[in-house]
């Protein structure tokens, strides 16, 4: 009986010694991967801001800006290997409650690397034409580089590298700050402008304008897990005549994330942070230990056992005699 209980114990503490390396570098992989049933919303604040209000022909200065995010995940275009998530972005003036303008898009991303894939009905607006590559809302979980990154910007449509800048404390978090320039770009044409709003005189009538846009887009990443813990966003918006000559600016503010957000963030952060933790390291360790303890405790017993049997042997020959 001994050298039974002796044998299954050094099966069982074989099993977990197997198990460890799988659970860390193979069910790891697995388990750890961009959600899926995700829902969001941050909140982003400009004081004394500019833009141009269409409804009442006026720029309106000084004013303060919100732009508010709501993400949401599609759970049934999402797959094992693939996230969908949508993505609005509302952006108005906080006094008087006026839309300033709006975003809306739909990404999909490789659930463990977190770049872009073009699938699944993927869109900038209602523009599925359009290729996004590169990192869009996330970035690679539980491994964030001090690196360049190739980064997909949603106003003008295209993948721009992102550059590591430094680190910075969130909210008490350590964070990795990164920084995309997009440089002064077309991104549409504005059709029948009146004249006299671009300064071109009463009897100019009505022209057709470009809008370009530049600005600066500055993240803090926790790079334990990927996520975006605080982020800021300094834009000028501009409508040009034809001749290329710059008429007036349409939207200039720096925005900044909230501090009750950014708390949000990265109290979520360092839950998944301790979900990576258990399931990258102290399962592994816990698995390792225990099998080696119940291997060794098999070993002894099944020693025992053989040690008990010989004995036994050796005290019934002594009764022959």
């Amino acid at each position: 009986m001994q050298r039974t209980i002796g044998m299954l114990l050094i099966g069982v503490g074989a099993f977990f010694l197997t198990l460890s390396p799988l659970v860390r570098f193979y069910a790891a992989k697995q388990l750890i991967a961009l959600p899926i049933d995700t829902y969001s919303t941050t909140r982003l604040q400009a004081q004394n801001g500019s833009y141009f209000d269409a409804g009442n022909l006026r720029l309106r200065q000084g004013v303060t800006v919100v732009a508010t995010n709501t993400v949401r995940g599609d759970v049934r275009a999402s797959t094992d290997k693939v996230a969908v998530w949508d993505t609005f972005t509302s952006i108005s003036d906080a006094t008087t409650g006026s839309p300033i303008d709006y975003r809306q898009t739909r990404q999909a991303f490789d659930r463990r690397t977190s770049n872009l894939v073009m699938c699944c009905g993927a869109a900038v607006g209602n523009d599925t034409s359009t290729k996004q590559a590169g990192l869009g809302t996330l970035w690679p979980i539980a491994n964030v580089e001090k690196k360049t990154y190739q980064y997909f910007d949603v106003t003008t449509r295209q993948t721009l590298p992102i550059n590591y800048d430094g680190e910075d404390t969130v909210q008490g978090l350590r964070a990795y700050r990164f920084v995309l320039n997009v440089p002064h770009t077309r991104i549409s044409e504005v059709a029948d402008v009146p004249g006299n709003v671009l300064g071109l005189g009463e009897s100019s009538g009505n022209v057709d304008a470009d809008r370009y846009f530049r600005g600066t887009k500055t993240v803090w990443v926790d790079p334990r897990t990927g996520a975006v813990v605080n982020q800021e966003e300094n834009v000028r918006s501009t409508l040009h005549t034809k001749d290329g000559v710059e008429r007036l600016t349409v939207a200039a503010f720096h925005l900044k994330m909230v501090p009750a957000d950014q708390q949000k963030l990265v109290k979520l952060a360092n839950d998944n942070a301790t979900t990576i933790t258990v399931v990258k390291t102290i399962v592994p360790i816990a698995t390792l230990v225990v099998g080696a303890i119940l291997l060794v405790a098999g070993i002894l017993v099944s020693m025992a056992a053989a040690g008990r049997g010989r004995g036994d042997r050796g005290a019934r020959r002594a009764e022959i005699v």
